[in-house]
C-alpha cells in the first residue's frame, strides 16, 4: 500500500515511494503520474490505477469497476480531488490515503507537515516506506 498525506493549512501533499505486493517490498518508485497541469497519486492497485488515468487523460468516462483497490488523488490548480469512483471530491481539510493514513492523520492534528506525518507513518506502517516526495499544492 503506501501513504498519501495532505496538510490543507500549509497546502503541501506529501507521499511515500515504497510499492509493496502482497508481503513483498519492491524498490522505490514514483507513486504519482504527471499531467499537463498537475499531478494524479495513487494507492491501491497500480494496472487498474493506470488505466484509470489513462481513461482520464483522454477525456473518457471512467471505468468504476477499475476502482475496486484503488484510489486516485488529483492535485491540479491548487485543488486536491480525491476520486474513489468516477465523481471526484475535493478536499478541504488535513486528509490521508493508504495504510498508513491514521498515523499521518494522526501526526498532523499534532502539528506536524504533510512529510513529517508521512514520515512518521514510515515508522510504524510496514507497508509504508522509502523516500519521502513532497509538492506544494498551491494554485
Amino acid at each position: 500500500m503506501t501513504t498519501l498525506a495532505y496538510n490543507h493549512a500549509d497546502k503541501e501533499f506529501a507521499c511515500d515511494s515504497q510499492p509493496t505486493s502482497g508481503n513483498i517490498r519492491g524498490a522505490d518508485m514514483d507513486k504519482w503520474v504527471n499531467l499537463q497541469d498537475g499531478k494524479v497519486f495513487i494507492t491501491g492497485d497500480v494496472a487498474k490505477a493506470l488505466r484509470l488515468i489513462s481513461q482520464m487523460s483522454n477525456g473518457e468516462e471512467l471505468d468504476p469497476a477499475l476502482f475496486e483497490d484503488v484510489t486516485l488523488i488529483v492535485v491540479s490548480k491548487g485543488k486536491v480531488i480525491e476520486y474513489l469512483g468516477p465523481i471526484g471530491l475535493n478536499v478541504k481539510r488535513n486528509w490521508a490515503w493508504g495504510s498508513g493514513r491514521e498515523l499521518a492523520l494522526g501526526a498532523m492534528a499534532a502539528g506536524a507537515t504533510a512529510a513529517s506525518a508521512v514520515n512518521i507513518a514510515k515508522k510504524y506502517d510496514i507497508n509504508t516506506g522509502g523516500k519521502v516526495h513532497s509538492f506544494s499544492t498551491k494554485g
